[in-house]
């Protein structure tokens, strides 16, 4: 159940403690892969510009493979309606 937490990717969910219900944010399909960046630069010890690069890498690979519904907001983002 741990696993299933931690990949569900809803950014905001409801928790209950007894009578209470509290929100509570959690990370996005995004945050996962640079928390895997940050795990894989610490066990393998890489300084501080190799870390960054992975970190830059894992970032373009995520807009532009695994969400490129993301990557057209960030185009559109930056470019504004010249975007296509």
């Amino acid at each position: 159940m741990e696993i299933a937490r931690y990949w569900d990717d809803n950014p905001f969910v409801i928790e209950h403690s007894g009578h209470m219900m509290f929100g509570n944010k959690k990370i996005t399909p995004g945050g996962h892969w640079m928390g895997i960046c940050a795990i894989a630069s610490k066990q393998s010890g890489a300084d501080a510009v190799r870390a960054a690069r992975a970190y830059a890498l894992t970032a373009l690979a995520y807009m532009r493979v695994l969400s490129p519904a993301g990557m057209k907001n960030t185009e559109a983002a930056i470019y504004g309606p010249l975007a296509q």
